[in-house]
């Protein structure tokens, strides 16, 4: 028996989602489903909680929250269930090779603080243009050397460094980041970009906190996902479900592959008539 579904946000649970955060209706009807089934609902994301908030107002449906991929988790109240962040050495380490080792590799980088500030630091080959569409995708403040030296002390905490690249310069950026900063976790988010995190930290270590709050076994939890970071989640939970325009080596490990959440949806509630 499922008790719980836990969605991923861009990409999955909603598909244009530069500014708006608003499920379409079938989804939005499949949410509401499961939720009359008595089935908790969680969203699983990169983004801020604020972004979720926004979900729940848009749907009317209380939700589970793990935000920052794995770095905040809440429960369907608001009360804090988890919270992890940059060592201030790790923070320091990663932005030093950001600015001197990497940054011909990359467009940009933007650092999410606890206090929901986005602070956003281009390369300097990229276009005022380029500047000014990333940053208000992000919703950012310009990084001055001001706004370093106080994140680096204890004013505001790192939850995690968003890194903007290459389509196909992600894998080595990945690859050559993962070996220097070990200490970190560190996903591909998206088609053009790289995240490092906490410690130990991702999607999956913050499903296995949210389950044990809940008091919920891994194998009565489903999961779906469309990208790199996603993968923590479907090793926890049983039902893990990627979504159709998933890189094939992201579907090859989910136990089910759907065109959207509510065809997953569909699955969760017959799995269930199964188990009466």
């Amino acid at each position: 028996m499922i008790k719980i579904f836990i969605s991923d946000l861009d990409g999955t649970l909603i598909y244009k989602a530069r500014n708006h955060v608003r499920p379409n209706q079938a989804n939005e009807k499949a949410l509401n489903e499961l939720k009359n089934n008595n089935i908790k609902l969680a969203v699983a994301t990169g983004r801020l909680e604020k972004s979720i908030y926004e979900v729940e107002r848009n749907l009317k449906i209380p939700l589970y929250k793990i935000s920052v991929n794995g770095a905040v988790v809440s429960d369907i109240n608001n009360k804090l269930i988890h919270e992890s962040f940059l060592k201030k050495s790790a923070a320091r380490e990663i932005i030093k090779k950001l600015e001197k080792k990497y940054i011909k590799d990359i467009y940009f980088y933007v650092l999410v603080t606890d206090r929901s500030n986005n602070y956003f630091r281009p390369a300097a080959f990229v276009s005022r243009f380029v500047n000014f569409l990333y940053k208000k995708r992000f919703n950012t403040k310009y990084l001055t050397r001001g706004h370093l030296r106080l994140l680096l002390s204890d004013s505001e905490k790192v939850l995690k460094i968003n890194i903007g690249t290459g389509k196909e310069k992600k894998y080595s950026l990945l690859e050559e980041m993962q070996k220097e900063f070990f200490e970190s976790e560190i996903f591909i988010t998206g088609s053009r970009s790289v995240e490092v995190g906490p410690e130990n930290n991702s999607k999956g270590s913050a499903v296995i906190k949210l389950l044990e709050y809940l008091d919920i076994s891994p194998d009565e939890a489903a999961y779906i996902g469309d990208s790199y970071n996603d993968l923590p989640g479907f090793k926890v939970c049983k039902y893990s479900f990627a979504m159709a325009h998933s890189e094939e080596s992201i579907k090859e490990q989910a136990a089910f592959v759907v065109k959207s959440v509510a065809e997953a949806a569909d699955k969760v509630m017959e799995i269930n008539r199964k188990s009466e």
